[in-house]
């Protein structure tokens, strides 16, 4: 009897001889639907700008600009790292923004969001980037002098950078469709100030008590929007932190089905994170999930 791990890689292997077009995109690899049936579900939560190279590319292309400077693609690499927008990609000044359209979602009353937020040059205080979940509108800003920053140049011109940051959020939102903006309030052209994000993950919920919020972690304080939670814990009420599920990486409620994103050795089924044991196409190596096509 053959393996099962075997049997796999023999589908994906007359699937794509078959039919080449017949899959989709998980984890940074194109795979047969035959092998991860139930992966990247979208009927609950939506992942979009993750990956490298050709799978991230993929992902920006849904997305449009208003006004993109000529020359420029829609997306850049900051110290390795591609983003949606950064240096020299809009054209204009203040209220430039990239737009997404979803459709057919599922019933819900809030959004959870989160991504990976880049600052780039002297996005210096006043400057400021706006969500836009259709009518409801959430603001981001710091209270932070750039000329205070560690003296580390990521990339774009030769200013100073804020580190990496993770932003997390509610937004109020029940329509079956949505129409997303990130829109920027700097007050110089894209050449001097700038942002890129990715890892964009929407997760539609029921709340009883839906209120939007928006938060920012960061290995350097804001001075504002700096969520008041540690990694691994969300807030239940007001200056109440709780833990979050230990499949969680990072959560907003206590179950695993609160997860933003996944603890290693745990992987994304749809809804929740789950060990990499509980799937037979993934073995969990030295901590990390992988996949029977990355041996």
């Amino acid at each position: 009897m053959l393996h099962n791990s075997l049997v796999f890689k023999l589908l994906f292997l007359i699937t794509t001889l078959i039919s080449p077009s017949l899959s989709f995109y998980f984890q940074g690899k194109t795979l047969s639907p035959f092998i991860f049936p139930n992966m990247k579900s979208k009927d609950f939560e939506l992942r979009d700008l993750e990956g490298t190279d050709n799978d991230f590319i993929n992902d920006a292309s849904k997305w449009t600009i208003n006004s993109l400077k000529s020359g420029s693609t829609i997306y850049t690499t900051c110290n390795g790292t591609m983003y949606l927008g950064g240096y020299g990609v809009f054209a204009g000044i203040n209220n430039q923004y990239f737009e997404r359209k979803y459709t057919n979602l599922p019933e819900h009353n809030i959004i959870h969001f989160t991504f990976t937020l880049q600052l780039v040059d002297s996005y210096d205080l006043g400057e400021y980037l706006s969500l836009r979940f259709d009518d409801e509108i959430l603001q981001m800003t710091h209270k932070i002098s750039i000329s205070t920053l560690p003296n580390i140049n990521l990339c774009g011109s030769s200013w100073r950078e804020f580190p990496q940051i993770r932003m997390f959020g509610n937004a109020i939102h029940s329509s079956s469709n949505l129409t997303l903006r990130f829109i920027s309030g700097c007050n110089e052209n894209s050449e001097n100030e700038s942002f890129g994000f990715r890892d964009l993950t929407l997760t539609f919920g029921t709340s009883e008590n839906a209120v939007s919020s928006i938060c920012a972690k960061s290995s350097i304080s804001l001075n504002y929007n700096d969520c008041p939670c540690p990694e691994k814990q969300f807030e239940e009420s007001p200056s109440v932190c709780k833990t979050c599920h230990e499949n969680c990486a990072s959560c907003f409620g206590g179950s695993e089905g609160d997860c933003y994103s996944c603890q290693n050795g745990t992987i994304f089924n749809g809804t929740h994170c789950t060990h990499c044991l509980n799937h037979e196409d993934f073995f969990d190596v030295d901590g990390v999930c992988k996949g029977i096509l990355e041996f």
